[in-house]
């Protein structure tokens, strides 16, 4: 992988510098060379953009569970903050 990097750093750097890299296939063919294990994608979007982690593992919940259950925050209940 450190190869891939180096002589693909334009690719890399690309991918880096996006907004939310995690919705986006991996550079120089990562996603196929992972057989499209996204806990593997998970774990490289770790590396490079740890500030990217929550949202990705929250994606990696939703594909995995087939819904959006387990990472939606429960309602705010203001009469029983307020009381």
């Amino acid at each position: 992988m450190l190869e891939d990097i180096r002589e693909n750093e334009k690719q890399w750097k690309v991918w880096y510098d996006l907004e939310s890299p995690e919705e986006t296939k991996l550079p120089c063919g990562y996603d196929d060379k992972t057989n499209n294990d996204k806990f593997k994608a998970l774990l490289i979007c770790r590396i490079f953009r740890p500030d990217r982690v929550v949202n990705a593992i929250k994606r990696f919940i939703i594909e995995r569970m087939k819904n959006n259950f387990y990472v939606m925050s429960p309602p705010i209940v203001y009469k029983k903050v307020l009381q």
